[in-house]
C-alpha cells in the first residue's frame, strides 16, 4: 500500500485494483438525447410485450414483431452508430474480452442445461432443441436491457445506476406477463446480468449461449414454450437485425459512396431516410412472414415459381454492385466496397442507376408472388413505393457530389426500370 497525494489535495491510497476501482464513475450526472430515447423505447416496449404475450390478435403480435426487430435494435442501432457517430462499443459489440466472454456465456448455459431439461420434461410434448435455439436466436432482448438501456444510463447516471436500470428494465415489461414472484425474480436476473455484462462490456458474455439458456428457463416457467415456427420466424429477425447494424457500420462516412448512395444534406435528410426506413422495414419483415405462412396461398404455382424467379433476379441486381465497386470504384484496399472515390457507370450501372434500390423493389414484388395473399400486396405495393422514392434524394444528392457528370449519367440510364435500361444498352451503338 502506499499513499499518493493528487493534483486535487486528495489522498488516495492503495495501488492496482483498489486504484481502478476508485477511478471508476460508480454515480454521475450527465444525461443526454440518448438517455430520453432509450427511456421512450422502453415506454413504448412496455405496452407492446404485455400485448403481444397476452392478445392473441395478429396486430398484437406483429407489433410485437415489430417491437422487437425494429424499436429495440434497429433503431438504437441507428441512433447510436448513425446519428450520434459512435462506435460500435458503445453498444456493446466489440473484440476486447472476447474470448472471456464467450467462455463465461458457455459456462452458464452448461449450467442450465440439466435444469432446463428438467423443466421441458414436465411440459408434454415439449422439444428442448428448439425451445433453445429459438431464446438464443432472440437478440433483441441482451442488446435491448443491456447493451442499450444499461449503456445508456450509465453514461449518464454512472455504472450502478446502469446497473440497477438493466434490473428494473427487466422487471417492468414483464409486468401482467408474469407472476409477480417471477416478475420479482426475473430483476434480480437483471441485475445480475447486469454485473456480468459490465464485467468485459462485451455482448457476447450473454449472447448467444447464456442468455438462450436463461431466457429458456424463464420462458417455461412463464408458461411459454416454443417450437420450430418460432425458429423460423426469428432466424428471419435476427438477420435482419445483424444486416441494419452492419450497414450502419459500414456507412458511417457516406461521403465515400458512389452509386446507391451519396452525401447527406444534414440531419433532416438522415432523419426523413430513417422514416422511410421505418415503413418499408417492417412490412418488407412482414411479407417475409406472410409468405413463409400462407405459401401459394391461392394455388397458382406458376405465380410462386415467378416469385422464386423474380427473388433471385434481385439477388443478381443486390450483389453486381459489389463486384462494380470494387472494380471500377477505386475502393481503398482492405475498405469496404461502398467506399468509392469514383462514379461508376459501367456493367449493372450501365442498365440502371441504383440497382441496390431495384433489387428492394422487386424483394416486395417477389413476396407478392410467392405467397399470393392480399395482405402481402397491400404490405408490398406500400413498401415498394416507400423503397422506390428513395431514389430522389439519392439523385439530388449524387448531382451535389459528382455535378455534370452523373446529371449526363442521369439523363442516360433510368433510375430502375430494367428493361428501359437493357435496351438502351443494347441499342446505344448500332
Amino acid at each position: 500500500m502506499k499513499e499518493e497525494i493528487t493534483g486535487d489535495g486528495f489522498r488516495v491510497t492503495g495501488t492496482g485494483l483498489y486504484r481502478r476501482l476508485s477511478d471508476q464513475p460508480w454515480i454521475r450526472y450527465n444525461p443526454g438525447r440518448d438517455t430520453v430515447v432509450a427511456l421512450l423505447t422502453v415506454l413504448y416496449f412496455i405496452p407492446s410485450y404485455y400485448l403481444g404475450t397476452n392478445s392473441g390478435s395478429w396486430l398484437a403480435v406483429m407489433n410485437f414483431i415489430m417491437a422487437t426487430t425494429i424499436v429495440l435494435v434497429v433503431l438504437p442501432a441507428y441512433y447510436m452508430l448513425k446519428v450520434l457517430k459512435e462506435p460500435l462499443s458503445e453498444i456493446g459489440i466489440t473484440k476486447k474480452q472476447l474470448l472471456p466472454s464467450l467462455g463465461i456465456s458457455l459456462l452458464m448455459i452448461l449450467r442450465y442445461l440439466p435444469i432446463l431439461r428438467a423443466s421441458l420434461a414436465s411440459i408434454p410434448d415439449a422439444n428442448v432443441l428448439p425451445h433453445l435455439l429459438y431464446c438464443g436466436l432472440c437478440l433483441w432482448e441482451p442488446f435491448f436491457i443491456h447493451c442499450w438501456i444499461q449503456l445508456r444510463f450509465e453514461k449518464a447516471f454512472g455504472i450502478i445506476p446502469g446497473i440497477v436500470a438493466a434490473g428494473l428494465c427487466t422487471a417492468v415489461y414483464h409486468l401482467g406477463s408474469f407472476p409477480i414472484d417471477m416478475v420479482l425474480r426475473l430483476g434480480f436476473y437483471g441485475l445480475f446480468y447486469g454485473v456480468l455484462f459490465r464485467l468485459t462490456r462485451n455482448i457476447f458474455v450473454l449472447w448467444p449461449f447464456s442468455w438462450a439458456g436463461a431466457s429458456a428457463m424463464g420462458t417455461i416457467m412463464g408458461g411459454f414454450v416454443f417450437n420450430w415456427m418460432h425458429v423460423k420466424l426469428y432466424s428471419v429477425v435476427i438477420v435482419v437485425q445483424i444486416l441494419c447494424i452492419w450497414a450502419f457500420y459500414r456507412s458511417e462516412n457516406p461521403s465515400n459512396i458512389s452509386g446507391d448512395v451519396g452525401d447527406k444534406s444534414g440531419k433532416s435528410m438522415e432523419l426523413q431516410d430513417w422514416l422511410r426506413a421505418c415503413v418499408y422495414v417492417p412490412l418488407m419483415f412482414y411479407q417475409f412472414y406472410l409468405s413463409w405462412r400462407y405459401y401459394n396461398n391461392l394455388g397458382f404455382s406458376w405465380v410462386a415459381n415467378l416469385g422464386w424467379l423474380v427473388l433471385s433476379a434481385s439477388a443478381v441486381f443486390g450483389w453486381l454492385p459489389i463486384y462494380e465497386f470494387k472494380k471500377h470504384g477505386g475502393v481503398p484496399e482492405d475498405q469496404s466496397y461502398i467506399k468509392t472515390t469514383r462514379l461508376v457507370t459501367s456493367g449493372v450501372y450501365g442498365v440502371v442507376r441504383h440497382p441496390q434500390f431495384l433489387a428492394g423493389v422487386l424483394i416486395c414484388l417477389s413476396m407478392m408472388l410467392i405467397s399470393q395473399h392480399p395482405y402481402s400486396v397491400v404490405a408490398g405495393l406500400i413498401a415498394a413505393i416507400t423503397y422506390a422514392y428513395e431514389v430522389v434524394p439519392a439523385d439530388r444528392r449524387l448531382v451535389e457530389k459528382f455535378g455534370d457528370p452523373y446529371q449526363r449519367y442521369k439523363e442516360r440510364v433510368p433510375a430502375l426500370n430494367f428493361v428501359v435500361g437493357l435496351f438502351r444498352l443494347l441499342t446505344r451503338d448500332r
